[in-house]
């Protein structure tokens, strides 16, 4: 089977499930959320042209809105280094077998080339002769810790050696509504370095080895959410291949449980109960087997629904800090009938925008993000 390109976020990945990198694969966008993409956006255009001359093209009414204008520009800069040009959204790549790096351009999307190099896109990038920094915007569920995630480690590998530096400083920066930007920071030095571009060299070996093998075993475990090769998967396949039979054996057992006329010893309860026990465990495999492909590609359901990823956002407002922005006798009215976006719409009717927009700027309104697998029409 043909190896696909592995790419820094799909490092991890990789090193758990060789396999993962050569199973057939549908094609997908996986693009990021109309928010998370603003904000990238946002702050790239912000260290170049300055933060009011990009904040005024994020439109009012986005989403993102409120998040931009309580993000720390001059704090993300200085990540960069005073003396360190910053590049947005920076392609680069690593030769597995020669150990050498090189960028590919900015803002070129996820055009990258043949299998036989390793790639990766920064938010953004930047070195001096003394070090590089690589950074990272998150926007929604927290990742690996900076020190210890892949995808860091593997762009500071092709930062270090694009730019000849023995260290590299990488940074994760959380954004989100109502909090100041929460960075986790890592600085790999120059054994780091080496000791990580060996292991995605052998790496590389490993998953180019295992292409080659017309049925190679798999490692199912965490590191399949958003698999792209999920739907293909034999510990997926296996388990829905198998409902025919399980299905069959789950109706003699109904009948033997159900039918009046069929005398059981407790014996034969206790058969029954264990193998229904078995079977409930077979079950519970299939459903997540099923939900875990639904992550990445969404499953048609015969009552005319799809078994898909949902991203949820659930708002909380900070009752305390409201009272204080929101207009007295006003606020106070509103927090009678609860501390809810609700009761703040009810009471300020068409200025309750202008009040919601207030109380996130001044992180009063905390955002948590989930994801769940569910149906949906």
């Amino acid at each position: 089977m043909p190896m696909r390109t592995i790419t820094a976020s799909q490092v991890e990945r990789a090193t758990a499930c060789h396999a993962s990198m050569s199973l057939q694969a549908a094609h997908t966008s996986g693009a990021a959320s109309e928010r998370g993409i603003t904000v990238h956006a946002f702050v790239a255009a912000a260290l170049v042209i300055g933060r009011e001359a990009a904040l005024s093209d994020v439109p009012l009414d986005s989403s993102a809105r409120a998040l931009c204008e309580q993000i720390d520009i001059d704090m993300i800069r200085g990540l960069t280094g005073d003396d360190a040009e910053p590049k947005e959204e920076l392609a680069m790549s690593f030769d597995p077998v020669t150990g050498i790096a090189r960028e590919l351009g900015k803002n070129i999307g996820r055009a990258y080339g043949d299998s036989s190099l390793i790639y990766g896109t920064g938010d953004i990038i930047s070195h001096n002769k003394r070090f590089a920094t690589v950074i990272d915007f998150k926007t929604g569920l927290s990742v690996a810790k900076a020190a210890v995630n892949w995808q860091m480690r593997t762009l500071a590998v092709m930062a270090s050696r694009a730019y000849k530096v023995d260290q590299v400083r990488v940074a994760l920066v959380y954004l989100k509504e109502g909090e100041d930007p929460y960075v986790d920071a890592h600085v790999f030095e120059a054994m780091d370095l080496d000791g990580d571009a060996a292991a995605l060299s052998e790496l590389h070996k490993r998953v180019s080895a295992v292409s080659l093998i017309q049925n190679p075993d798999v490692s199912p475990g965490s590191h399949c959410k958003y698999c792209p090769a999920a739907i293909s998967c034999p510990a997926n396949t296996k388990l829905v291949k198998a409902l025919p039979s399980a299905v069959s054996f789950s109706e003699a057992i109904n009948h033997l449980i159900l039918d009046p006329k069929t005398e059981l010893t407790l014996g034969q309860l206790g058969s029954a109960y264990e193998q229904l026990i078995r079977y409930r465990d077979v079950i519970d495999q299939m459903v997540d087997g099923i939900k875990n492909v639904a992550i990445t590609y969404p499953v048609p359901l015969p009552n005319g629904k799809r078994l898909e990823l949902v991203r949820s956002e659930r708002d909380s407002i900070d009752a305390d800090m409201a009272h204080d922005i929101l207009p007295k006798g006003v606020a106070d009215a509103a927090f009678e009938l609860a501390t809810s976006k609700a009761a703040i719409k009810r009471v300020f009717g068409k200025q309750s925008a202008e009040m919601l927009r207030k109380l996130r700027v001044a992180g009063a309104i905390k955002t948590t993000t989930t994801e769940t697998v569910k149906e949906v029409r």
